[in-house]
């Protein structure tokens, strides 16, 4: 199985081995409550995650002592960096976790070592390495409902893209884009809309484009929780033909 690191495989089976890597365990809960008054209850506002750390033990190995000393020397720079991709083989597919690495022991036993480290990933959750996608193409009705299934099992952060391939309307006119599980909106209002023009709709950044220049937004950055969301694509054109794309990467708790 390969475990790398910051571009080196923690587990290459030469020079090293993995000896323990929990990165199956969840990141740490943010619990947001209200209290209720003369109660000793509260009600649930909203459950989130934060750092998610991962312990790992590595064994590093050498055949001479100058050979260790070298070795464990770059080993040592490429651990302790910032922001790295940690790409772990699991269940068929590779999960990538982005990490910043800290050295927490190292117990040196002249050829070898066995090395703790402690991989702290600010965002909460591993990811697929590709993306997923799925086209809603030639759409001509509005509102236009369908649903679209997040794979994984912790909320993602698509990348929304709208074509407009074609439309008739005048001045001020809107294109929309809600979760209607969730009850979460994207409008874009515009006094120029044109035929080609390309919105894009980056949920986990919170930014909106049209034909790659940011642009300004009402309502709030829609979640897509894993399983099924129903959505709907509205606007105010007498008539239009687009294409709409969701792009995602599978996120795993």
């Amino acid at each position: 199985m390969n475990i790398t690191y910051n571009g080196l495989n923690l587990n290459a089976a030469i020079n090293y081995w993995v000896e323990d890597l929990p990165h199956e365990e969840v990141a740490k809960p943010e619990i947001n409550l209200q209290k209720i008054a003369r109660t000793n209850q509260s009600i649930l506002l909203k459950k989130g995650y934060g750092i998610k750390t991962i312990k790992v033990t590595v064994i590093v190995e050498d055949s001479t002592v100058a050979a260790m000393d070298s070795r464990m020397d770059d080993f040592k720079e490429t651990i302790e960096s910032s922001e790295k991709n940690l790409d772990v083989e699991y269940a068929g597919g590779t999960r990538r976790y982005v990490a910043t690495g800290y050295i927490e022991n190292i117990d040196r036993r002249t050829r070898w070592a066995r090395v703790q480290l402690r991989l702290e990933c600010y965002r909460a959750f591993g990811e697929d390495t590709s993306a997923t996608t799925e086209s809603f193409a030639a759409k001509t009705t509005s509102p236009y409902t369908d649903d679209i299934e997040i794979e994984g099992n912790a909320p993602a952060t698509p990348d929304i893209t709208i074509t407009i391939n074609s439309f008739t309307g005048t001045t001020d006119r809107f294109v929309q884009i809600k979760n209607t599980t969730t009850g979460e909106y994207v409008k874009v209002t515009r006094d120029d809309w044109a035929a080609d023009d390309i919105i894009q709709i980056y949920t986990g950044q919170a930014i909106v484009t049209v034909n790659g220049n940011i642009t300004q937004y009402l309502g709030i950055m829609p979640v897509w929780a894993p399983g099924d969301n129903d959505w709907e694509y509205t606007d105010d054109f007498s008539a239009r033909n687009v294409d709409i794309d969701f792009s995602y990467k599978k996120k795993w708790l």
